[in-house]
């Protein structure tokens, strides 16, 4: 297979986890909040976010030409500190979005909680899906065109560089953000003014909302963004080192096979629903090993028919069953179905 039509996979893959979340976006605004005071408070949340990020991003427009200088100094190569710049704006692209979307669908899931469980677990959770499919589209579609602009793989690390930076401060930021109004929210609101638990009547409840949004979606996005695209940069890189072994193919594979990943994401995807007779967290769990089960699928595909080599296929399947273990372990210990938590409630 030639390194060209490998490379075309993720391209397709990415345009059609965009188009996906797209029309995810598309439904998810269609429906509306039947409440003027659902609407009046997700105003205020969505105000808050806007004004954060605009914030937010206003300190890393200071930073970054700065930052953008010293790549140039130190890789004394334009195309670095130019594909820097890519990476941070597609990173911040990605988690806007998301975050945005994210702030809309949750009074929609709210409205929907009134009338059907069903309903909610849908909006909530599709809303959800949008970020990690724009952060998936997004960074395979820019590191395609970067990859075919310039053909050259060292010049992608700039682009890990500013995914990097994005994540930093909108992690950062977000997290002390939301900390800070959750403290002010229990020492002021409840403690000294007696108003319940999560109330709007207290702005620092309204603010804590503002930073869940903006660190967990955005922020979390962001940090998902450039976790993924160093994966793929540095799997590529680490790939020239086998190309006695497995041809041109060791480069492209690392970048093929996180698109085999996004697709078993969003077949996964596809079971999450409401099933007859099966909890939510059940539907989930389905999502969760369907996306297992395809991913090892494609794996095998591409080790035996793409590289020739089983053992690729092997170490996959180790760290599948490793974040399968990890995950359900987890939930054994802290889900209210499991034993630990129901002997000590």
């Amino acid at each position: 297979m030639e390194i060209i039509d490998a490379t075309l996979f993720p391209l397709g893959v990415g345009i059609v986890a965009i188009l996906t979340a797209v029309y995810i976006i598309h439904w998810i605004l269609k429906k509306e909040s039947s409440t003027e005071r659902m609407k009046e408070v997700s105003s205020y949340i969505i105000s808050g976010t806007r004004t954060y990020l605009n914030r937010q991003s206003k300190t890393i427009t200071l930073v970054t030409p700065v930052l953008a200088a010293i790549i140039f100094v130190i890789f004394r190569d334009w195309r670095v500190p130019v594909v820097f710049l890519c990476g941070v704006l597609l990173s911040l692209l990605a988690g806007y979005i998301g975050m945005n979307v994210a702030v809309r669908a949750n009074v929609r899931a709210a409205d929907a909680a009134r009338k059907s469980s069903a309903a909610t677990f849908r909006i909530s959770f599709l809303g959800g899906t949008v970020t990690g499919l724009l952060v998936t589209g997004i960074s395979m579609l820019g590191l395609y065109v970067l990859r075919l602009i310039f053909n050259d793989l060292q010049v992608l690390v700039g682009f890990g560089f500013g995914a990097s930076l994005a994540a930093l401060f909108a992690q950062i930021g977000g997290g002390i953000y939301t900390k800070s109004a959750d403290i002010g929210a229990d020492l002021v609101g409840k403690i000294e003014e007696g108003i319940p638990e999560d109330d709007p009547r207290n702005p620092a409840v309204v603010a804590d909302l503002v930073g869940d949004n903006v660190g967990d979606c955005a922020g979390r996005g962001s940090d998902l963004f450039e976790t993924f695209s160093d994966d793929i940069i540095a799997g590529m890189i680490l790939g020239v080192l086998f190309v006695w072994k497995y041809g041109p193919n060791a480069i492209v594979f690392p970048f093929v096979l996180e698109a085999v990943g996004v697709v078993a994401s969003m077949i996964g995807i596809s079971t999450v629903r409401e099933w007859k007779g099966i909890s939510h967290s059940t539907s989930l769990y389905i999502g969760l090993l369907t996306t297992a089960a395809t991913g090892a699928v494609g794996l095998f595909i591409l080790a035996t028919f793409m590289m020739n080599d089983i053992t690729l296929f092997l170490a996959g399947i180790f760290g599948i069953i490793a974040m399968l273990s990890s995950t359900f372990a987890a939930l054994y210990y802290t889900g209210t179905g499991g034993k630990p938590v129901r002997q000590n409630s």
